[in-house]
Order: C-alpha cells, then structure tokens, then sequence
C-alpha cells in the first residue's frame, strides 16, 4: 500500500530536500577553493609568465586581486582574447602594455579552479618563522628575583598541614596518658601569632 502524506507534510518534506540539497552543493563548492589548490595550478600554468612579487613576461600577480574584481580575473583568465574583443577597456590596456604579447587562453580551468589560483596568489608561499637565535633570548639578570608567590603559599600551607599533623598526634597522646586533649583550632592560632611576630620568618615569606 501506497503511503500518502497530507498536503502540509508534503510540503515539509520537500523543503527539507530542498535545503539539505542547497547544503550539500554549498560544502561540495566550498570545499573545492583552496591555496594549496591554487599553488599547484599557478605552477603547471601561470609560473612560466608570472612571478608573485615582480613582472616577468606579464606583470607581477602578488596584489592582482587588489587591482580586479574576482569577475573580471574570470573572464580575463579563462579566455582573454574573447574578453578584448568584448571590448573590455582594461582587458585592452594591459594587452597593450606589454606590448601585444598574447596570453594564453585556459578554457579547460573552471571557476574554482581559477578562484583557487588567486587565493594563492593572495597568500602566497607561506614560510615558516625562522627560530630565534641562541643570543637572543635574554638572560636573567643577576640576582633576579627568582621566587614566585605560589611556591611560598605552597610552602605555607605545607607547613600548616605538617602542624595540624603533629597536634593532632599530640593529642592522642595525651589522650592516652589521661590528659585532656586541646583545642586544635586554638592552637593553630596561637601557633600563627608567634610566626607572624617572628621577623625573619615574615621575612622569608615576602
């Protein structure tokens, strides 16, 4: 049996097709634009003409998207005899100073392609920064302060615990000799005041 769907879920599902197809088509197109792309394609037909960064037969292509529209590099890349004898102003300036030397025509390039090669030349050979020599990493100075803050609270708090230990074990004792046991939180406190009146322990922690 045929399952049929009501008007508005027919209506939903074929606007989910629709989007998910639009989805699909704009990743697919996006993902076929890249650099690396580009460079390999600079180098198997532009590199013989073109440099990056000075003219060689044609003219430097380093900032030629500074220079056209992504519109106009299309349709001058692809095929640039057509595009002058569409009577395109800029497409005959440039054709005329270099001195009628023709271009060849790439028709077998599409638009990504032809996209990817501008994007390289937009980003170009990318290098790795070289690493800093050994000289030029400062020293420390002598007699730099070297504590850090941390390590003294650290420090601190290791004391504290070691305290807390050994009045605790005071206590057991105690406790076994029959002695009342003492307030463990007085005598940290009391303990705290004699360290903070004690200068060269104040000292050691600033």
């Amino acid at each position: 049996m045929r399952m049929r769907f009501s008007p508005i879920a027919s209506l939903i599902r074929r606007s989910f097709l629709t989007i998910l197809s639009i989805s699909i088509l704009s990743i697919s197109a996006s993902g076929e634009v890249s650099a690396e792309a580009g460079k390999k394609l600079f180098k198997a037909n532009c590199a013989s003409c073109h440099k990056l960064d000075k003219k060689l037969v044609g003219p430097a292509l380093g900032d030629v998207t500074q220079r056209r529209s992504e519109e106009w590099l299309l349709k001058w890349i692809r095929n640039n005899a057509e595009f002058r004898a569409s009577g395109d102003r800029d497409a005959i300036a440039i054709f005329e100073e270099y001195g009628g030397s023709v271009m060849q025509a790439f028709p077998a390039l599409t638009d990504d392609d032809i996209k990817s090669i501008l994007a390289y030349t937009i980003e170009g050979d990318k290098k790795a920064a070289p690493a800093p020599a050994a000289d030029a990493v400062a020293a420390p100075a002598e007699g730099g302060d070297y504590s850090s803050p941390w390590l003294v609270y650290l420090l601190g708090g290791f004391l504290l615990i070691n305290l807390y230990l050994l009045l605790r074990v005071r206590n057991t004792l105690k406790q076994l000799n029959g002695e009342d046991p003492t307030n463990l939180v007085e005598d940290l406190g009391v303990f705290s005041r004699i360290l903070i009146a004690n200068k060269r322990f104040m000292t050691f922690l600033t």
